[in-house]
């Protein structure tokens, strides 16, 4: 198992993202700007906690941490934390990471069921297999924030149909920014996926040798979820082009999706084995 130090990192960091949901739901209901500064102090330093684990497991086994599933899992964690901080900042826009950060709390929670004795460094191509999990990694950090801007735009148009607006809807940006953002944040996210299966499967052709003959990749959840995926959000992608499918039709397409592949990320580390840790 990860030594102690590691685990406390690990629930360190959690326990900062805990009181940054707590802020940033306070920012969302009463606008409160210090809330918002303090969401964005303990997010930073959530993912910074976990960024020295990330760092500490690298050094450990002399490679890329992205040997296990909780690896990589905080990878994601901390890339798409730094990313909703920095449009946060650079873009003034606080809300984007109000409202990212309950959810990439509830993601870090479901980090504790992934900690399993680490894994060693495979034989063959680790350059290929770091690749290949941090370019899907990457597509699911768009694909949160286009459900965080789909999640936005929900909560505006419901808002404005209401007639009675809240403090939220002076918080959110125009509709046709979030949809601009949601739009490209998935299309992004859907190029970097495909990439990420397209080293995949020349990584599994490179080293078809070394595959246990009793499992074969077909066979792998990990595999079939991930494709599944892929199929969704290139529907999700495609739709946009219908002009019935978009604004809120889309926000709520893309809510779903995203839905989906958190059921397939965590669903297929335990509906079933196979060869990937990751």
């Amino acid at each position: 198992m990860y030594p102690f130090h590691q685990h406390f990192l690990l629930c360190l960091g959690f326990f900062l993202y805990v009181p940054a949901s707590v802020t940033a739901i306070v920012h969302l209901v009463r606008r409160g700007e210090m809330a918002s500064r303090v969401t964005q102090v303990l997010a930073g330093g959530a993912a910074l906690c976990h960024t020295s684990l990330l760092a500490l497991r690298a050094v450990e086994c002399g490679a890329f941490p992205v040997l296990t599933a909780l690896e990589s899992l905080l990878l994601f964690l901390v890339l798409v934390t730094v990313l909703v901080l920095f449009l946060g900042r650079r873009f003034r826009l606080p809300t984007v990471v109000s409202f990212s950060v309950p959810l990439i709390t509830a993601i870090s929670a479901g980090s504790f069921l992934l900690v399993r004795p680490p894994a060693e460094l495979p034989e063959a191509h680790p350059l290929l297999l770091a690749s290949h999990v941090s370019l899907t990694v990457i597509s699911y950090v768009a694909f949160t924030l286009g459900f965080v801007t789909g999640a936005m735009y929900l909560a505006q148009a419901r808002q404005l149909k209401s007639h009675r607006p809240g403090p939220l809807l002076w918080l959110l940006p125009p509709l046709e920014v979030t949809e601009a953002i949601s739009v490209r944040t998935i299309a992004a996210g859907w190029l970097m996926l495909s990439l990420g299966i397209a080293l995949g499967a020349l990584g599994l052709y490179l080293g078809r040798e070394k595959l246990p003959a009793d499992a074969p990749w077909h066979a792998d959840p990990k595999i079939v979820w991930t494709g599944l995926t892929w199929v969704v959000y290139t529907g999700i992608v495609l739709i946009h082009f219908l002009p019935r499918f978009r604004g809120l039709r889309w926000a709520l397409v893309g809510v779903l999706g995203f839905g989906f592949l958190i059921f397939t990320y965590f669903g297929a580390h335990f509906l079933g084995s196979g060869f990937h840790r990751y």
